[in-house]
C-alpha cells in the first residue's frame, strides 16, 4: 500500500496497482527540507484503504505494528 501526496502521484510506478494507491497524504509543512537541516514534520494519512484493506484493527492492539518507508524527492 502507498500513501501519496500530490508530488508522489508523479512519481509513481505506471504499472503498481491503482487500488493499492491512497491519495490522503499530507504534512504540516511540505518545505524542502535542506542539507544538515533538522525539522519535525507531522504526516497524516488519511484514505478510505485504511478500511478497505481491513488495517484500522491493527491501532487498537498494541503488540500489533507496522512499517514503512519514507521517499522524497527533490
Amino acid at each position: 500500500m502507498r500513501f501519496v501526496n500530490k508530488l508522489g502521484q508523479t512519481h509513481l510506478d505506471p504499472d503498481y496497482p491503482r487500488e493499492l494507491v491512497a491519495t490522503g497524504l499530507s504534512m504540516d509543512d511540505d518545505r524542502a527540507i535542506q542539507p544538515g537541516e533538522t525539522r519535525e514534520v507531522k504526516m497524516e494519512a488519511k484514505d478510505a484503504l485504511w478500511e478497505v484493506q481491513r488495517l484500522m484493527a491493527l491501532l487498537g492492539y498494541p503488540e500489533s505494528r507496522f512499517g514503512g518507508l519514507l521517499m522524497t524527492w527533490g
